[in-house]
C-alpha cells in the first residue's frame, strides 16, 4: 500500500473520485510509479502528477493503464467526462454527459480482444501512430477508420494489434469484436461465419440471423449505427474477405493485420511492420531472459541479436530456450546461430518455429496455394516461372540486396518478367524494396529460401544459375571499367589507370 499525501485544495468531486480510484489501481496492481510508465509509455513524472492532484490524467493515459492491467475503463472513463464537463445547469440538475465522451451502452457488449502479451516492449511510435488512427479519424458520416498492419511472419502483428486495441479501448465503449480470420490457412474463415458470431455476440437471437454474406453485413451495419465499437480483424487473407466486415457509420474503427499489402483494399491507412532495430530487439531479449544475465555478456548478446535478426519471433524463441537453460551461458546460443545451415533449427522450441512462420508465407504465394502439392519440387516447380520457384533461387545470391537486373539474370528471365515476380514477393512481404530498381531479402529468410532451393533444385540447376548470375556480374563489371576508361580527365590528364577492384567475395558453390 502507497502512502499517499493529501489531494490539494480546489479539486472537484469528480476529480478527487477519479484520482483516488486510480491511486486504487495502483495499489491493488502493487505497482511503483516507475512499472506505471513502462506499462503505459508515459513518464513516472507524469504519473506522479496525476495520481497527486498537481494536473489532470489525459484520456489516452486513461486508455494505456486500462490496456495494460487489463481492465474496464469504462468507469474511469465516465469520471473523466465528467470532470471536463464540471458546470451544472441553473436548475441544479447533473450536466448530460458529452456524447462524443459516453455512448449509450448496448443491450450486449462484447469484449472480445485477447489479452495482451505481458512483456511487450518496443513498438512506441508504431503504437502512438496505431491508436491515433484508430481514435482521431471517422468524423464525417460513414467515414469509418480502416488500419491495416502487414508484414512478414514472425514479426508480431498480431501482438501489436493487441495492445494497440486495448490502449484505444476506452474511446469504444460500446464494445471490441475481434476475430482470427486465418488468413493463412489453406481454408480461411468465411465471413458469413464471422458475421454470424458477432450478431449473436451483439444480442441477437441465433433464429432471426440470416445467413446471406449480404443480409448478414447489413444487419451488421444496422446495428452498430451510433455505436462507438472497435473491430479487429486479425491475420486476414485478402480484401474480398474483409469488405463485408467493416462498419458503416462513424464512430467505429476498424484494425486489420495481414502478410499482404492489402492495396485493393481503398481508403486504408497503411503500417507496414519492419524488424526491431538492435535497442528494441536488445530491450525484447531482456525481458525473457532478465537484465542480469544480457548485462553480464553483451558480446554474445549482440551476436544473437544478430542470428536472430530483429524478428520479434526469433527473438522470443532465442530467449526462452535461454530461460529454460539457466546454466547455458549466452555465448552457447550465439554459437549454434552463426551456423547457417541449422540457424533455422535452433529458431525452434515446441511448436513456435520461425522456419514455420516463413512456411506459411511461402505457400501462400500464387500458384502452390491453388492447390499444389507443398513439398518436393512440385510446389511452383523448377523453372516454372512461378513467385515460388523465383523465391527459391533468390536464395542462391551472394549478398541479401540485389537488383532486378541481378534477379532476371539468376532466373534467366527478361527484365519485366523478374519485375512482376519480385513484385509478388514484396506484396507477400518475402522481399523488401531497398531502393530504386535494388530490393532486398532478409538473413533469415535468405536461410530459408536456400534450404528451399536445396530441397527442390537439383545440384545442376543450382550450378546453372550461380553461373548465370556470376556471369551477369562479370559483364557488370566489365562494363562498369570500360565506361571508366573512356572517360577523359579534365586538363588532358588522360585515362585513369590501375585494375578494377577484385571481387570480395566469391559466389558459394551450392
Amino acid at each position: 500500500m502507497s502512502y499517499w499525501t493529501a489531494l490539494p485544495d480546489g479539486l472537484s468531486p469528480d476529480q478527487r473520485q477519479l484520482v483516488e480510484e486510480l491511486r486504487a489501481l495502483k495499489d491493488a496492481h502493487r505497482l511503483s510509479l516507475k512499472q506505471l510508465g513502462v506499462l503505459t509509455h508515459y513518464s513516472h513524472a507524469s504519473w506522479e502528477r496525476w495520481l497527486n492532484g498537481k494536473r489532470l490524467v489525459t484520456r489516452e493515459a486513461l486508455a494505456a493503464l486500462a490496456g495494460a492491467l487489463g481492465v474496464d475503463g469504462t468507469r474511469l472513463l465516465r469520471l473523466l467526462g465528467d470532470v471536463h464537463c464540471p458546470l451544472s445547469p441553473p436548475d441544479g440538475s447533473r450536466p448530460p454527459t458529452p456524447a462524443a465522451t459516453v455512448s449509450v451502452a448496448p443491450a450486449s457488449v462484447p469484449a472480445q480482444l485477447p489479452a495482451v502479451v505481458a512483456d511487450f516492449t518496443g513498438r512506441r511510435e508504431q503504437l502512438d501512430e496505431l491508436v491515433g488512427l484508430l481514435t482521431t479519424g471517422g468524423h464525417g458520416p460513414g467515414q469509418v477508420p480502416v488500419v491495416a498492419v502487414t508484414g512478414a511472419g514472425g514479426l508480431g502483428k498480431t501482438a501489436l494489434a493487441v495492445q494497440a486495441g486495448h490502449l484505444a479501448a476506452l474511446h469504444f465503449p460500446d464494445g471490441q469484436l475481434y476475430a482470427d480470420l486465418r488468413g493463412a490457412d489453406l481454408a480461411p474463415r468465411d465471413p458469413t461465419e464471422v458475421l454470424g458470431q458477432w450478431l449473436r455476440a451483439l444480442g441477437e437471437d441465433a433464429g432471426s440471423i440470416p445467413s446471406q454474406v449480404e443480409e448478414l453485413a447489413a444487419r451488421f451495419r444496422s446495428l452498430l449505427a451510433g455505436r462507438r465499437v472497435l473491430v479487429v480483424l486479425d491475420n486476414a487473407a485478402g480484401a474480398a474477405q474483409i469488405r463485408s466486415l467493416i462498419p458503416g457509420t462513424a464512430g467505429c474503427a476498424v484494425l486489420i493485420t495481414a502478410r499482404t499489402r492489402l492495396s485493393d483494399l481503398l481508403a486504408t491507412r497503411h503500417l507496414p511492420l519492419s524488424t526491431l532495430d538492435d535497442q528494441e530487439a536488445g530491450e525484447l531479449l531482456a525481458a525473457v531472459i532478465s537484465d542480469r544475465r544480457t548485462a553480464a555478456e553483451p558480446e554474445a548478446v549482440a551476436r544473437v541479436l544478430a542470428g536472430c535478426g530483429g524478428v520479434p519471433l526469433a527473438l522470443r524463441i532465442a530467449g526462452a530456450r535461454l530461460a529454460d537453460r539457466t546454466t547455458w551461458a549466452i555465448a552457447t546460443l550465439a554459437d549454434r546461430l552463426e551456423d547457417e545451415r541449422h540457424l533455422l533449427d535452433e529458431l525452434t522450441l515446441g511448436d513456435l518455429a520461425i522456419r514455420t512462420a516463413f512456411h506459411t508465407s511461402y505457400h501462400n504465394l500464387p500458384g502452390i496455394r491453388a492447390g499444389r502439392p507443398s513439398t518436393g519440387a512440385q510446389a511452383g516447380s523448377s523453372a516454372d516461372g512461378s513467385a515460388a520457384w523465383a523465391f527459391r533461387l533468390l536464395g542462391l545470391c551472394p549478398s541479401t540486396r540485389f537488383t532486378a537486373h541481378a534477379a532476371a539474370a539468376l532466373l534467366d528471365l527478361p527484365l519485366r518478367r523478374a519485375e512482376d515476380l519480385l513484385d509478388t514477393l514484396v506484396e507477400a512481404h518475402l522481399v523488401e524494396v531497398d531502393g530504386p530498381d535494388r530490393y532486398r531479402l532478409h538473413d533469415l529468410l535468405r536461410t530459408y529460401a536456400a534450404e528451399l532451393t536445396r530441397r527442390d533444385e537439383t545440384t545442376e540447376q543450382r550450378q546453372a544459375a550461380c553461373e548465370r548470375l556470376a556471369g551477369w556480374y562479370l559483364r557488370a563489371c566489365y562494363q562498369a571499367r570500360q565506361a571508366r576508361q573512356a572517360t577523359r580527365l579534365p586538363h588532358g590528364r588522360g585515362r585513369p589507370h590501375g585494375r578494377a577492384p577484385r571481387a570480395s567475395r566469391r559466389l558459394s558453390r551450392p
